[in-house]
């Protein structure tokens, strides 16, 4: 019994200490805080209980329980809360109505695709049966799932290690903050305008409501244009704390090298780090983080490989982290550790590279950490959370031979349907195509080839003076090295817009 109540309690406080160092200060109401814990801690429980269904069975009813809770919360109550929050609408009622709204065409939109494909397997292919309406469910949602999945989790395996490595050398470490510096500086500057525009907007209409005694119907239209400031000061705090430690990260770099430079053996941190003997600091960030980077990041590229190639004969005998894991099934608890070690991998690339992507600090639902993030970047990125880990488990469960009770219910239930049987059995090899994408940086290539056919073809930029052409050129491209010193004498400066 205390077992399982310290079981629950972990991931319980994991949740709690991630929503505290993300969400932005007295941002969250009880019942939005509620629902973005459950939102989250479901997925870790659901990621710790995974192993130990390897090792020891979990039943049943406990998978059932969480399938339906986590269904419940990423199709209906996270999205509906979500889009409530979001409302600009000044009234209760008027905001629920908005987020029905909003939320039903959502659905009917994805209602009608579903029913796009189930008309083609069923009477063209003749490949889907409606007698289980339960287990189709189950395969759509997990169709869709997992069409993400195997795209975040491939190119999560290769940025992981990828990024531990470029951090352990300085230069390198400095070079991907100049190259993303004059993005976010750009974009931080764009947003402050449009904050500064709703602020003028809303003194103004105030100033013209008063002076014509218009008070009751300036009444709404304030609230309207309240939210729409508040909306837009959200956005523009993950962009200015991200920027803040960009800038505190490149003064530290400096830092170190100067102290490398100077062979004093002597570093002297800055005061918004927590200060230490100068011999010990110098010591720790110019020999003891750089060397336990490269070699974390040559364990993670191993683990890497491993998973890849384990994709590549999912259901198969030559599965490395099966062959791996049978190896040790005589020591249950050194196989539930890899099995631990290996899913929670998998869940960090995946997770890790949904924030790079849709949840970046330059996008609307920003994640970032030191506190600041809304609370509906919170709900999305919950939900989100919520669609992603059963695939991403079921996912990891295929790559092993032992049979657990999470696939008695979940996998069955796929496997039960020709969709969902021909798609857990064929589609992960996919995974190949991100792989590749990231570890060439095929999207780079692919954008400067675009982008160079596109000068050499287009008129107005062939009756442009070369020069102008070259230096626009050069700023588009993002390793070129007029856009990286763009970066480094913003980064120098660390002059921002201030509110």
């Amino acid at each position: 019994m205390l077992g399982q109540l310290l079981f629950l309690t972990v991931p319980a406080l994991w949740t709690i200490i991630w929503i505290y160092k993300y969400s932005q200060q007295h941002s969250l109401t009880w019942i939005t805080g509620t629902f973005v814990f459950l939102g989250l801690y479901i997925p870790f429980l659901v990621v710790l209980l995974v192993p130990l269904d390897i090792v020891w069975d979990v039943s049943i009813f406990k998978w059932r329980v969480l399938y339906w809770t986590t269904f419940t919360a990423t199709w209906f109550i996270l999205p509906f809360i979500q889009e409530y929050i979001e409302s600009q609408f000044p009234t209760v009622e008027t905001r629920v109505k908005d987020s029905l709204y909003k939320n039903l065409r959502y659905y009917t939109l994805l209602t009608f695709l579903s029913l796009v494909v189930i008309a083609y397997l069923r009477f063209t292919l003749r490949t889907m049966s409606f007698a289980n309406f339960k287990e189709l469910i189950i395969s759509l949602t997990y169709f869709w799932g997992l069409l993400f999945v195997i795209f975040l989790l491939g190119n999560g395996l290769v940025y992981v290690p990828r990024n531990i490595w470029r951090k352990a050398f300085l230069n390198q470490r400095a070079r991907l903050l100049e190259r993303k510096a004059v993005n976010i500086y750009s974009r931080l500057q764009e947003r402050i305008d449009e904050f500064s525009a709703y602020s003028s907007s809303s003194t103004l209409n105030m100033d013209q409501s008063y002076s014509l005694g218009i008070r009751a119907s300036y009444a709404t239209d304030s609230d309207f244009t309240s939210s729409a400031v508040s909306q837009a000061m959200s956005h523009v705090l993950p962009l200015q704390t991200t920027w803040t430690q960009m800038v505190k990260e490149y003064n530290m770099i400096n830092t170190i090298r100067f102290a490398k430079a100077s062979s004093s053996y002597r570093l002297y941190l800055p005061d918004s780090y927590i200060q230490m003997h100068p011999v010990f600091a110098y010591a720790l960030y110019v020999w003891v983080i750089p060397v336990f980077r490269i070699f974390l990041a040559c364990f993670l590229a191993l683990l890497s490989f491993v998973i890849v190639v384990s994709e590549l004969f999912l259901h198969s005998k030559h599965s490395l982290v099966g062959i791996f894991l049978n190896r040790v099934q005589d020591s249950p608890s050194l196989c539930a550790f890899v099995s631990f070690i290996v899913i929670n991998y998998m869940r960090y690339c995946t997770y890790k590279s949904l924030i790079n992507t849709q949840f970046a600090s330059y996008h609307h639902y920003a994640v970032v950490p030191f506190r600041a993030t809304g609370p509906a970047s919170l709900l999305c990125f919950a939900s989100q959370l919520c669609r992603l880990t059963l695939p991403l488990c079921y996912n990891f469960t295929s790559l092993q031979f032992f049979p657990t009770q999470f696939h008695k219910f979940y996998g069955e239930s796929i496997d039960l349907l020709p969709l969902g049987n021909l798609i857990s059995k064929r589609y992960p090899v996919f995974i190949l195509m991100p792989v590749i994408f990231s570890l060439f940086s095929l999207k780079y290539w692919l954008r400067h080839i675009i982008y160079s056919y596109g000068l050499q073809k287009s008129p107005v930029i062939d009756s442009l003076e070369t020069e102008s052409s070259n230096t626009e050129d050069n700023f588009l491209d993002e390793t070129s090295p007029s856009y990286l010193a763009e970066g480094r004498a913003l980064l120098l400066s660390a002059n921002y817009p201030s509110l």
